[in-house]
């Protein structure tokens, strides 16, 4: 009998793959990076929420009315409207001079809601403040007046019937406000023909009734601001637009800066410490300015003095005013310093202004030359620069058989000015005060202060006669060096 090897219990069999393969633990084999979820993890979290403030918003707006979107640049002018009709009466979150220059091109808009809600925002800006800035605005509106789109034409003419009811002396006064915007209401209503472009002559007025009316004018000399009888002037009135100007008003600023001398502050809002961009702005804004004074008086006469050396470098200055109506001079000082934002600081400016003009009101009252503001750049001093500016400005006075007026704001130009036939009188200190001074005034305070000036005067031909010449204010002030 044969004996059987004996067969195992378990017959080893071929192992399958799938179920050889053992799934990786969690714990030992780590998951691809690319295979992860992603997770949030805060540990300490702190959120901090602080309002912009209404200046910054109204910043932010005036830079979305550039949008290339209709709706956008609407929704922006009414947020600005509520905000200047929501705030204080007259006191906007910005100068009007740095919230126009966004608004102009709004005029010529292709969106008519865009313009619906433009006329809305003017109306809320200060009437004063749009009075220092018409000749801006005009050229603007006379290109509305004579664009192609008719719906354009009709809210340029709402615009211009605004202006004139906040300032309608400057619209018509002002350089071109008569004649260009006279003849773009003449393209307007078509009338083109030869014998219309010859028509001068006053259409009377008439009443509902139908009989003539006529208007008897309030004030003496109602037209004076025509300069109907006056010396002949250019469409354009001689305004100084050439770059030649801005160079001039450079040189200016570069000398008052150095030394700084704050009563140059009045019109200049820059005292060291300020951005590019709002030095940028501030120059801007002076440039301007002095192109309006210009504008305003036809008898402006700016004197300057150049290195032909150097290219003819200009490198000294000096503003005349020419005043031979004495009542003219007066009101050309009653101007805000609008170039200050409202509040403490153009509050504080609009004192010194009238602290400083006072004894002009007052002693100003005879035919007159004005030197009011003369310059050298600080490399140029000492050479007899100012004595040149000095000696042709009143040798035009002479000319003319007027006096001369002008101030010493240091004890270096007021010995330079007597030289010249000048008496000053007595030494005034410029200290605005105020019931209840706010942060803004106290800073300009500290700013300007401490700040005095001699007002002085100079009689025809500059002949000076002890115990006889007499000035204005009625007192020769004997030992006068003393007592300065």
């Amino acid at each position: 009998m044969m004996k059987r090897d004996r067969v195992p219990d378990t017959i080893p069999r071929k192992p399958n793959s799938k179920s050889a393969k053992q799934k990786p633990s969690r714990t030992t084999s780590p998951t691809p990076a690319s295979n992860r979820k992603p997770a949030i993890v805060l540990t300490q979290q702190s959120l901090k929420l602080s309002a912009p403030t209404t200046s910054s918003q109204f910043t932010h707006h005036l830079g979305l009315l550039n949008s290339k979107s209709d709706t956008q640049r609407r929704d922006s002018l009414a947020h600005l409207t509520t905000t200047l009709t929501s705030g204080p009466v007259n006191t906007p979150p910005q100068p009007t001079s740095l919230i126009l220059p966004p608004l102009l091109p709004l005029i010529l808009d292709s969106s008519a809601s865009v313009r619906t809600q433009l006329l809305k925002l003017l109306r809320a800006l200060p009437p004063a403040d749009i009075q220092d800035h018409v000749v801006q605005l005009l050229p603007y509106i006379r290109a509305g007046m004579t664009h192609l789109a008719a719906d354009i034409r009709l809210s340029a003419v709402d615009i211009l019937s605004w202006m004139v009811e906040v300032a309608g002396e400057q619209v018509v006064g002002c350089a071109g406000g008569w004649i260009k915007t006279l003849n773009c209401f003449l393209s307007l209503l078509g009338w083109h023909t030869e014998e219309s472009a010859r028509w001068s002559a006053s259409r009377a007025s008439y009443s509902k009734a139908g009989k003539e009316a006529h208007m008897v004018p309030e004030t003496a000399g109602p037209y004076v601001y025509l300069n109907l009888m006056g010396r002949v002037r250019d469409e354009e009135g001689e305004i100084p637009d050439s770059p030649e100007f801005e160079e001039l008003i450079s040189c200016e600023v570069v000398s008052f800066d150095r030394p700084l001398q704050t009563i140059f502050r009045f019109f200049y809002p820059i005292f060291g410490q300020e951005s590019p961009e709002d030095k940028a702005v501030a120059f801007k804004n002076l440039v301007e300015l002095k192109r309006q004074w210009a504008r305003d008086d036809p008898d402006t006469v700016w004197l300057k003095v150049t290195d032909a050396e150097k290219n003819n470098k200009i490198v000294g200055g000096l503003l005349l005013k020419v005043h031979k109506d004495p009542s003219f001079a007066h009101e050309q000082e009653k101007a805000s310093a609008t170039w200050y934002p409202a509040g403490g600081q153009r509050a504080y400016i609009n004192e010194c202004l009238d602290i400083f003009s006072a004894p002009y009101k007052e002693f100003m009252l005879r035919p007159h030359t004005y030197l009011y503001i003369g310059f050298v750049l600080p490399e140029y001093r000492r050479l007899g620069i100012a004595d040149l500016l000095l000696e042709d400005s009143c040798r035009r006075a002479d000319e003319l058989g007027i006096e001369c007026w002008t101030e010493a704001v240091a004890t270096t130009s007021l010995v330079v000015d007597m030289r010249h036939g000048f008496i000053p009188y007595r030494k005034h200190a410029v200290l605005p005060q105020a019931d209840s001074p706010d942060r803004e005034w106290k800073d300009m305070e500290e700013k300007m202060q401490p700040l005095q000036f001699w007002p002085m005067w100079r009689p025809v031909g500059g002949r000076i006669v002890v115990g006889e010449t007499m000035p204005p204010w009625g007192e020769f002030m004997t030992g006068m060096l003393s007592r300065l």
